[in-house]
């Protein structure tokens, strides 16, 4: 009878072991092999026609931006060299724009609030 449930017992780790590496597998291929996954994004924004986060933390200047969260797939290899002209959704239906309003905002501050 021992015998037997050490077979059990090797069978149910076995199983649990191939369970995890499994998962671990369709992991690795979701984040590194297909870069399925969502990223959010700061870029520029105009503050006199959109609600713009507001970055007063640099004394010099006040940099204006809004966030954008899209498929890590879907970002362009030219914005990760760092020579892409601009960012932007556009038409791309996979791109959500996020705007500043009072329930998102760190410091609280939008662009809304401010007099240019």
């Amino acid at each position: 009878m021992k015998s037997f449930i050490d077979k059990k017992s090797k069978l149910l780790f076995s199983g649990f072991a191939v369970f995890v590496l499994l998962i671990f597998f369709l992991s690795f291929l979701k984040y590194f092999i297909f870069e399925d996954y969502y990223m959010k994004l700061r870029i520029e924004c105009d503050p006199r026609i959109e609600n713009c986060f507001v970055d007063d933390e640099n004394e010099s200047e006040v940099i204006y931006y809004k966030m954008i969260m899209m498929k890590v797939y879907n970002i362009p290899s030219c914005h990760r060299e760092g020579t892409c002209p601009l960012l932007s959704c556009g038409n791309n239906t996979k791109c959500k724009e996020i705007l500043c309003n009072a329930s998102n905002t760190k410091n609280g501050l939008c662009s809304n609030q401010l007099t240019y």
